[in-house]
């Protein structure tokens, strides 16, 4: 989350932010956990040291991530989405449909976590599948005739 720290936020992000947030609650909870534990799993990417009859046999130590920082350009985006559907498969917690996870991290070959999080709140699939706030385009409409009203009541 450290990329978040500087960046300011709008109240409709923040608003379908805070939804995503409420209704998804322990859902969240499993994506941290499967993202944390795919940050830390051995990645794929890696060099691979493979001894040749004209290299010296050389004993290398093994290479471990444990000890490096967390690498800043997210997981698979691919092994993620997988992991989500298998946990929400039968989960008795409210998690976004399959088809809105596939058109989130389908278009991605990593994701982060924060970004991963942008992109459930700006979804306006997963936002109609919770159904308590307007697509974003709307979020506004019924406060400016709100506005109006009292304004050209008092001329």
């Amino acid at each position: 989350m450290e990329d978040a720290l500087d960046s300011l936020t709008s109240f409709s992000d923040f608003i379908y932010a805070f939804q995503i947030q409420f209704y998804f609650e322990d859902f969240l909870k499993v994506c941290s956990e499967m993202y944390l534990h795919l940050l830390s799993a051995p990645s794929p990417r890696e060099a691979v040291y493979i001894p040749s009859e004209t290299s010296p046999r050389q004993e290398k130590k093994p290479h471990h991530r444990s000890d490096q920082q967390p690498t800043l350009d997210g997981v698979d985006a691919t092994q993620f989405r997988d992991a989500l559907i298998k946990e929400c498969t039968g989960a008795e917690f409210s998690c976004p449909s399959r088809t809105s996870l596939h058109c989130i991290l389908d278009p991605a070959n990593r994701v982060t976590f924060y970004g991963f999080l942008m992109a459930l709140a700006k979804s306006e699939s997963i936002n109609g599948e919770i159904g308590n706030l307007p697509p974003k385009g709307g979020l506004f409409d019924d406060c400016d005739s709100e506005l109006s009203s009292p304004l050209s009541s008092a001329r």
